[in-house]
């Protein structure tokens, strides 16, 4: 399942675009999709529709993402984590060196940008995973109580990106965003 809610860009917008991944049946899996939701309400109520800002939601990434972004310059990946961790925590990727198979359904972030560089002869969007950790995963599993904290700090760090107006401002925020953990 792949719902997309797009904005209609103008000239000088930012073209920023989210990847929310979960399954709502999975416990804290949960968290991407419950995130999109808030974010396109938010979207919708805040008047961004000028923004140049698409939110894609689906169960994992998939090669027909790379169509959903092809005209992206910043890319934001909002998944949970197996990782153990006290915070969400963000970080920057690349399509560079990526050994996955690239033509392939459930495909980790990098085969995407690598992807991506392969069939558009250029450079993947500037692209960082916002990884929310978890703790439960199993089919059935409702959200874990850290990660509904966790879920409204990323919430107020997305809207901020919405907002920011700048490559510059970007970057500010996302660098502000820890990075892996110990």
């Amino acid at each position: 399942m792949n719902s997309t809610l797009n904005t209609p860009p103008v000239a000088d917008a930012l073209q920023l675009s989210f990847i929310f991944i979960g399954n709502p049946s999975r416990g804290d899996d949960a968290v991407g999709p419950l995130l999109f939701l808030e974010m396109e309400e938010w979207l919708q109520h805040a008047k961004m529709s000028e923004r140049g800002i698409q939110l894609l939601n689906t169960f994992q990434l998939e090669p027909e993402l790379c169509c959903d972004i092809k005209e992206t310059e910043r890319l934001i990946i909002i998944d949970a984590s197996i990782i153990p961790a006290n915070t969400a925590w963000m970080e920057t990727l690349s399509g560079e060196m990526c050994s996955s198979p690239l033509w392939t359904h459930a495909m980790p972030p990098t085969a995407l940008l690598a992807l991506y560089k392969k069939i558009y002869h250029r450079a993947a969007p500037k692209t960082c995973l916002l990884h929310i950790p978890g703790e439960s995963f199993e089919l059935g599993d409702t959200l874990s109580a850290s990660v509904k904290a966790h879920q409204e700090r990323c919430r107020v760090f997305l809207t901020a990106l919405c907002q920011a107006t700048s490559q510059t401002s970007l970057d500010r925020l996302v660098n502000a965003m820890p990075a892996a953990p110990d």
